[in-house]
């Protein structure tokens, strides 16, 4: 009996729910790595920065993570305005979805994927005071994007990336197994590599087809080594199947 191909998703564990049920079964087994952790902010040091920053107008959320550290500072009264008042640019219609559980009920997506769509909608945008939530990894490129653009922007880290622990048993078998590997960020590559021996990660880099979602998690992939990679869009991912998997990836069946 032929044994079914292994695919290694490495990404938090919110991230593309059911991604497993859709690709496993028959066709793959499918282990998911939790190499992205995420920890919020204290709320005190959030209170105080927006308190310093003054009024705003305009919020940016570039990822799910964003968006739930959105929805947490709403429920606990820190934005002092409510989110119904605010106007709330989000990536892709997952992170809209949670910011609209936040209350927000003015949120706009830009045309195109990634924060460069969003740096290309506010440089025909008048004059803002924006709030960017973002991780500690994630850096201050589109916030001074948007300030060369005329806004007043607050770049503010929302939530931190830890590392993971060290893989179990279980992760290192699935690691030597895997043919395809699907990395949903920079973060959960490079975070992978670190808890990996160097010559295990090497053999997965060479062996495995890599799929970034989103030019920069491509170009993570790309940087660590991986030989062949493709790109998936945020809204692909969320609905790749295993039938669009065979017509990618030769000689997996």
């Amino acid at each position: 009996m032929t044994e079914r191909p292994t695919i290694l998703l490495l990404a938090s564990d919110r991230t593309f729910p059911g991604f497993e049920r859709r690709l496993g079964g028959r066709a793959f087994e499918v282990v998911r790595w939790e190499t992205v952790r995420f920890r919020p902010v204290a709320p005190h040091l959030i209170t105080r920065r927006l308190r310093r920053f003054g009024p705003f107008d305009t919020v940016v959320v570039t990822s799910g993570p964003g968006a739930r550290a959105l929805v947490d500072w709403s429920r606990r009264q820190l934005l002092g305005v409510r989110p119904s008042e605010l106007e709330i640019w989000a990536v892709g219609p997952a992170t809209a979805r949670a910011v609209r559980t936040a209350g927000g009920n003015r949120v706009r997506t830009a045309a195109g994927t990634g924060a460069a769509a969003i740096a290309r909608e506010f440089a025909r945008l008048p004059p803002r005071r924006v709030v960017r939530v973002r991780s500690d990894r994630a850096g201050p490129a589109l916030a001074r994007s948007l300030r060369r653009s005329g806004h007043t922007v607050l770049d503010l880290i929302g939530y931190r990336v830890a590392a993971p622990d060290r893989p179990s048993r279980r992760l290192r078998r699935a690691v030597d197994r895997a043919t395809v590997v699907v990395a949903t960020s920079p973060s959960a590559i490079s975070l992978a590599r670190l808890r990996l021996a160097p010559t295990r990660f090497a053999r997965l880099r060479h062996r495995a087809i890599a799929f970034g979602v989103g030019i920069r998690t491509v170009r993570a992939l790309r940087g660590h080594g991986f030989r062949r990679v493709r790109a998936l869009s945020p809204s692909g991912a969320q609905r790749f199947t295993a039938r669009r998997l065979r017509e990618e990836v030769d000689g997996l069946s």
